[in-house]
């Protein structure tokens, strides 16, 4: 499998070692670059934004420290949100976030998905309703 992997702390440093040892491709990307090239030498090939990291995998993981990180991984750092993954999201790729988050800040990736990306608002209606469907079952 080709995994993006966002966030090489504490968690997600022996995530990727794991990873990699399983036989998967494992693109990282991390705020502080030097994180990211320590995980070359087992495997992993470094990205320069998010963006690059998402780009042509199965997964992306975050693990990401707090919800100012979140945003700047997510919706991009250059103001356009370009670097950001909200832009290199593509259909079909699963997206697995391991952090801790406020409920406000982890329902916005998810909403902002449907509302910036047009070609995936089929599965942003079906989401909706089905999470309607569970609610009055």
């Amino acid at each position: 499998m080709k995994i993006g992997f966002l966030g090489l702390g504490k968690m997600g440093t022996p995530m990727v070692r794991r990873l990699l040892a399983a036989g998967h491709s494992v693109t990282v990307w991390n705020r502080t670059r030097n994180r990211a090239e320590e995980l070359t030498p087992v495997g992993a090939l470094v990205a320069a934004t998010p963006a690059e990291a998402a780009q042509g995998q199965d997964a992306v993981f975050s693990s990401l420290k707090d919800d100012a990180s979140y945003e700047e991984v997510f919706f991009g750092t250059s103001g356009n949100g370009a670097d950001g993954l909200m832009e290199a999201f593509a259909p079909g790729q699963l997206h697995l976030s391991l952090s801790t988050l406020l409920r406000r800040c982890a329902s916005l990736w998810p909403s902002q998905l449907c509302r910036r990306r047009p070609s995936l608002d089929r599965r942003c209606r079906s989401t909706r309703a089905d999470r309607k469907d569970q609610a009055s079952a």
